[in-house]
């Protein structure tokens, strides 16, 4: 039986302004975290037939030295070699990595 998509439940999502006059990304958070916790507090306060609304943060995986976005699986340890502080990672794995492997015929 091929497959089927139902709707199962309808939600209204809302877009924050992005906060344009901010200087930094922390700033432009900041604002949007702020005017997005303003427009619950008034849809809480204004509109009928509301279950709930509340604040959303999107989050991704990023390599803690360089901020670039995480490649490699969720618990690895490093990020590919995105950075230097993270190829320094990479390569003290793969060093302890070779001291504990038989050598070659030793098996």
């Amino acid at each position: 039986m091929p497959r089927k998509t139902v709707i199962t439940d309808y939600e209204v999502r809302i877009a924050v302004r992005p906060g344009w006059l901010a200087q930094t990304e922390e700033e432009r958070l900041k604002t949007k975290k702020r005017n997005a916790e303003s427009i619950v507090s008034a849809i809480n306060r204004h509109i009928d037939d509301v279950q709930q609304a509340w604040v959303h943060a999107e989050t991704e995986a990023v390599c803690s030295f360089c901020g670039w976005a995480w490649t490699e699986a969720k618990d690895s340890p490093h990020n590919g070699g995105c950075c230097g502080e993270d190829c320094e990672i990479m390569e003290a794995i793969d060093a302890n990595t070779a001291e504990h492997e038989p050598a070659q015929g030793e098996e």
